[in-house]
């Protein structure tokens, strides 16, 4: 079996109020984080840029 790496994208903003800014996304109260859904459309261009810097970062990996 091959190794795999599972990880969360919580993007942050340079307008975070205090302490937000520098804590975990999850000490945001869960009906704020509830009231921005996901949405495809919206969000299609940062995760295509996750996606091709993920895998320029993914080249550089040496593989045993």
């Amino acid at each position: 079996m091959s190794p795999a790496l599972h990880a969360h994208v919580f993007p942050r903003y340079a307008d975070e109020a205090e302490p937000y800014c520098r804590q975990p996304v999850w000490l945001y109260d869960r009906a704020y984080r509830a009231s921005i859904p996901f949405d495809e459309q919206r969000d299609r261009p940062l995760m295509d840029k996750i996606a091709t810097h993920l895998d320029v970062v993914g080249r550089s990996v040496v593989s045993e």
